[in-house]
């Protein structure tokens, strides 16, 4: 059966809604300046973190959160690892890394996943959509080729995020994989590549 097409003039197409609102949680709820893995929280040290359909080592100096905040986590259906300590002062914003699944609409999922595995195409359109300042582009990942995005937050003066779209290539799958880290934290930029560079579809 041909797959219904995205209508790409409407005012927010629902790919670009889809990804910004997988970012929107991402940030939101993993973006934990003040306590990281919250209070109570224990932190187990696996090599590296499972999910359906993918897996990502945990980088060094991160962690996976238990407790109240994994709960959170859980509740998107995604994972999330962090920061042990915050770099840059009291007031520094901790890294984390958030893999959040992308909802797809029921009628309007094969279109979705069509664009989502045309890294060039997806670029292209958000674009057009998102503002410059997040400059989307192409990256080569081992994994293969896949849609960036980066950015400030607005919330924090050094908060950074950097947001990766990942499809599985023999899966209707896909995620949003979100670094967010301090800007004055050399780690973060490392544990994101580290994430990303070690990222396997299973």
């Amino acid at each position: 059966m041909a797959s219904k097409a995205i209508n790409w003039k409407s005012p927010v197409p629902y790919l670009v809604i889809v990804f910004g609102g997988a970012a929107a949680v991402a940030i939101g709820v993993y973006g934990d300046r003040a306590g990281g893995g919250g209070s109570g929280s224990r932190r187990a040290k696996p090599a590296r973190v499972a999910q359906d359909g993918y897996s990502y080592p945990v980088p060094k100096g991160y962690s996976v959160a238990t407790g109240e905040l994994q709960e959170k986590v859980r509740a998107t259906g995604g994972t999330a690892v962090f920061a042990d300590r915050r770099i840059g002062g009291p007031q520094a914003f901790r890294g984390s890394v958030a893999v959040v699944p992308v909802r797809l609409d029921p009628v309007l999922g094969e279109a979705q996943l069509e664009v989502m595995a045309q890294p060039e195409k997806l670029c292209a359109e958000m674009r057009r959509r998102l503002p410059t300042t997040q400059n989307p582009r192409v990256v080569k990942l081992p994994s293969g080729a896949a849609c960036q995005t980066s950015g400030q937050a607005p919330d924090h003066p050094f908060r950074m995020f950097i947001m990766t779209t990942l499809k599985h290539p023999r899966k209707p799958l896909a995620w949003v994989v979100t670094c967010n880290q301090d800007s004055r934290d050399p780690g973060a930029a490392r544990a994101c590549h580290r994430v990303l560079d070690g990222w396997r579809f299973e």
